[in-house]
């Protein structure tokens, strides 16, 4: 119950449960899809089937369900293997038969697929359940009054538990009926929720079900969809998919696979989901996951094609931290900043400054000046040319945890990054416009260029401490240890290198490095927290004290490369062989949001099950690490 598969399409839906297909999460599903008439968020149509198997007069259940002090049925008794080498893979040996179960969610469209194999056993008989649930992922149903409205259609049924939402189409391959006979199943327990500090409980509905027969070698197809299929294609959709799908042999074929599960076509665009299960579009996210995601898998067309959808919404110099449509907000001071970030590793990979300047000059300007002038949330340049920012209750950085209306570390002020990432913005904007003999802009932010380098050392370095301040105010500089300062060395225009950098390094891997990523907050600190649990309360307040953050990784790798060269290619791979392992637990074949310290009992992955900046900034390592040799 510890292992999560996650299948996710080129539209945004999702297949996902346990390995044993008993749901933990309100985010688990079947077919969990858009519904864009009622909101940004997905929503889960095909919660669960049951089987339920007859083979030599003897009855056999294959699901397996959490309720009250009690799993039942208890089918994973069953399984005798799992696999995903494709798609995830599923063998249940009952009397003397074995039976083959592969999930496969459809790549352009909102199907699922489940096909049944007899490999053992002369012949059997299946009952499937279909459970829906007609529900945002955030939220739990309920028993309600559902009139079953909807038809017969081809091999099964076509109807809606609310009329709100698209239909839900069920299918099977072979000439069966569908026997309508309506239950309401209670209380399906969900038990990571509860350990979340949520309600974990749900009702789910079943219309009816399906009963077919097997003889040994044949089989057939389950499919849930939003629109009626042809039965007797299902076979055939089924082979022409799997047969694309490649095998996951090496990390690099796994890492590419869960790269473009994050990347998905809406009515906007093409967009980049932040993690799974319960993140959308982040800004913030989008930038920072999009060199991994595209660029360093020579997918820079795509690359742009995200870019533009994100540029639609930019207000104020400032692109989007989260949400669309009337629901946009706008608080984060960094997303604009990572936004010149990709486009430096967009610049380098197809080598032409020229193009990046001529496509995206006019929103580059737009942003620096805004941010130069003042923004909302006190965004502004100093007098000193660095950036400052901050508002009361808002947290503006990417430690953007709150807890009670108030940030829990509000970081306002003139955070290291912050200024790192505003320096590598007027540094590439300066390189552009020198290719393009855009003198005006030369003439004017020159100046601010070179009086950031003099400012930023003078504001942030301590040759006693031998690290940089976290965040420099007016009232006082925070020396707390944090990870964020690796940005003035690892992004492409540095403000420092040398023996400085070197210190830097020193300190953040003796206190902060781990080969999970980097720790949000010096275990010398005493308000370091090393494990990642509770209610949501409990967890914002560890979120960025402590914690260990994958992506990070990325930015430590490349801090290293550039200040102590090759002989830090081992520590990568050291670093690769860890994550390789780590594919195999928690969310298979992807890497999680988070990881903490387990009490000393080994580290543990946490918070969403797959992230779109982890998986990007391992990738980014990995490419880095072979440009390198």
């Amino acid at each position: 119950m510890s292992r999560e598969f996650l299948e996710a399409n080129s539209i945004g839906a999702y297949s996902s449960s346990t390995i044993i297909n008993s749901h933990t999460r309100k985010y688990h599903g079947l077919l969990t899809v858009r519904q864009p008439q009622l909101g940004a968020d997905n929503y889960v149509m095909l919660s669960n089937v049951d089987e339920t198997v007859t083979c030599n007069s003897k009855v056999f259940s294959l699901g397996t369900h959490q309720y009250e002090g009690v799993v039942e049925p208890k089918g994973f008794n069953l399984i005798q293997e799992f696999s995903l080498l494709k798609i995830p893979t599923w063998k249940y040996a009952f009397g003397n038969c074995i039976l083959k179960k592969e999930l496969l969610l459809v790549s352009n469209k909102n199907q699922v697929l489940i096909r049944y194999t007899l490999l053992e056993g002369k012949k059997i008989d299946i009952r499937l359940d279909p459970f829906t649930a007609f529900r945002r992922i955030h939220d739990l149903g309920k028993e309600r009054e559902v009139e079953l409205v909807g038809d017969y259609i081809d091999s099964g049924i076509k109807f809606w538990m609310d009329l709100r939402y698209d239909s839900l189409c069920l299918q099977v391959s072979k000439k069966e009926t569908f026997a309508p006979e309506p239950l309401w199943f209670y209380n399906t327990q969900y038990l990571i929720e509860n350990d979340r500090g949520y309600p974990f409980e749900e009702d789910l509905y079943r219309p009816g079900y399906f009963d077919v027969s097997l003889n040994k070698g044949e089989s057939f197809v389950f499919s849930a969809s939003l629109k009626e299929e042809v039965s007797s294609e299902l076979e055939n959709v089924f082979v022409k998919e799997l047969a694309v799908k490649k095998e996951l042999t090496n990390i690099d074929e796994v890492l590419d696979r869960a790269a473009d599960q994050f990347v998905s076509k809406t009515a906007r665009g093409k967009e980049v989901c932040a993690g799974f299960h319960w993140f959308g579009r982040w800004g913030r996210d989008t930038f920072i996951a999009l060199p991994g995601l595209t660029i360093a898998r020579g997918k820079t067309a795509l690359c742009m094609e995200i870019i533009d959808t994100m540029l639609e919404d930019i207000q104020g110099g400032l692109l989007t931290n989260i949400g669309v449509g009337d629901v946009k907000e706008y608080n984060s001071v960094d997303a604009s900043l990572w936004f010149f970030w990709t486009l430096c590793e967009l610049s380098a990979a197809t080598n032409d400054k020229q193009a990046v300047w001529l496509k995206y000059g006019a929103k580059m300007k737009e942003i620096l000046q805004a941010y130069r002038k003042g923004t909302m949330y006190n965004i502004h340049m100093d007098t000193d040319g660095l950036l400052t920012c901050g508002a009361e209750g808002v947290a503006l950085t990417w430690m953007d945890a709150k807890v009670d209306g108030e940030p829990v570390t509000p970081r306002r002020g003139k955070p290291v990054e912050i200024n790192a990432l505003w320096y590598n913005a007027i540094a590439f904007s300066l390189d552009c416009a020198n290719e393009t003999n855009e003198t005006s802009f030369v003439a004017e932010w020159k100046p601010i260029k070179e009086e950031i380098e003099s400012s930023f050392i003078d504001q942030f370095w301590d040759e006693e401490k031998g690290y940089l301040a976290d965040v420099v105010t007016g009232e006082g500089k925070d020396w707390s240890l944090r990870p964020n300062q690796i940005f003035s060395i690892s992004l492409p225009y540095a403000l420092i290198s040398g023996e400085q950098a070197k210190q830097v390094l020193n300190k953040v891997e003796s206190e902060l490095y781990t080969k999970y990523g980097m720790r949000t907050l010096s275990p010398k600190d005493s308000r370091y927290v090393s494990v990642y649990h509770g209610d949501q309360k409990t967890r914002d307040n560890s979120y960025h004290q402590g914690i260990i953050w994958p992506w990070l990784i990325g930015s430590y790798c490349e801090a290293n490369l550039k200040t102590n060269g090759g002989r830090f290619l081992t520590e990568i791979q050291k670093i690769n062989d860890n994550f390789e392992l780590e594919l195999s637990k928690g969310g298979l074949a992807t890497i999680s949001e988070l990881y903490h310290d387990h009490d000393g009992a080994g580290f543990e992955g946490v918070g969403t099950i797959g992230q779109a900046w982890s998986i990007s900034e391992l990738i980014r390592v990995n490419k880095l690490a072979k440009d390198y040799k």
